[in-house]
């Protein structure tokens, strides 16, 4: 992202969005520092109906057919700098990680329940969570006997 006045320029693309088709403003991670490595992110709000932002086709994801997830593509996308998350540039990678602290255990747990449990079967993520309940009931959720 290059500043330009009020404004950040934004050009690139991002693959593997989910929820890409239904949502009206993305977060995301541009370069406004190319020497900094990942301490020269920043967070933007971006609204998808930005002049320049476009999405591709969904794509097919095994097991998920109702996850919206496609490409994001970026030609000299205008975002006013009031955009840009934390009001100063850097910062923007940190604060992606925390957000993934909270999500990625809710997308593990997901993940765990698309595991075949019967021939051309598979289950949800409830699914698993619904096999593990008895074992948390009779282990505890420390992995001890309760009661």
């Amino acid at each position: 992202a290059v500043r330009d006045g009020d404004d950040y320029v934004i050009n690139g693309a991002k693959m593997w969005i989910t929820g890409a088709g239904h949502a009206d403003f993305f977060f995301v991670l541009a370069k406004t520092d190319i020497d900094a490595g990942y301490r020269g992110m920043s967070g933007f709000i971006v609204e998808s109906d930005s002049e320049g932002f476009s999405l591709g086709k969904k794509e097919t994801n095994m097991g998920q057919r109702c996850s919206d997830t496609r490409s994001m593509t970026f030609d000299d996308v205008r975002v006013p700098a009031a955009n840009l998350i934390g009001g100063s540039e850097s910062g923007g990678w940190m604060n992606a990680m925390k957000a993934f602290d909270m999500s990625r255990p809710n997308i593990a747990a997901h993940a765990t329940g698309l595991r075949p449990r019967r021939p051309r079967t598979l289950c949800s993520a409830g699914g698993t969570l619904g096999a593990l309940r008895p074992f948390a009931l009779r282990n505890g959720s420390d992995g001890n006997r309760s009661g």
